[in-house]
């Protein structure tokens, strides 16, 4: 993982990955991969940008989102919600998450079904066999 200081003092933050990415992990209704979000909160200053450094073989690219084109090659400024709203969008996810944490708030809400088919806590955890055996009403 890296930190780039742009002309002007804001920062792009990268997270170098081998295997798949995919920027809707940022997703603020569902994250699956909260660390680049919470980076860009928590830097102390100006984040431009952030983004996974593709580097699976034959698909090395740029993969993420900035608050304008050009700042990585094939990183795009967020079409669907300004750089601003969309920080703002993390920061009340991650502070919610942060809160319930603190608050005790351990409910399993798995974000698709492939995540409980290889959890080790099957004997803890009733999600994976309440989706294998669905309960008819």
């Amino acid at each position: 993982d890296r930190i780039d200081e742009l002309a002007g003092g804001r920062s792009v933050i990268i997270d170098y990955k081998t295997g798949e990415v995919n920027r809707n992990d940022w997703d603020p209704d569902r994250f699956s991969e909260p660390q680049l979000p919470l980076y860009a909160l928590t830097a102390g200053g100006a984040v431009a940008a952030i983004a996974f450094a593709c580097l699976k073989r034959g698909q090395l690219r740029f993969v993420g989102e900035a608050e304008a084109a050009g700042l990585l090659p094939g990183v795009q400024a967020g079409a669907d919600q300004p750089w601003a709203e969309r920080l703002d969008a993390w920061r009340a996810v991650l502070t919610g998450l942060a809160q319930d944490y603190r608050n005790g708030s351990a409910a399993v809400r798995p974000a698709s079904k492939q995540t409980c088919r290889y959890c080790d806590l099957h004997s803890l955890c009733r999600v994976y066999e309440r989706a294998q055996n669905p309960v008819s009403g």
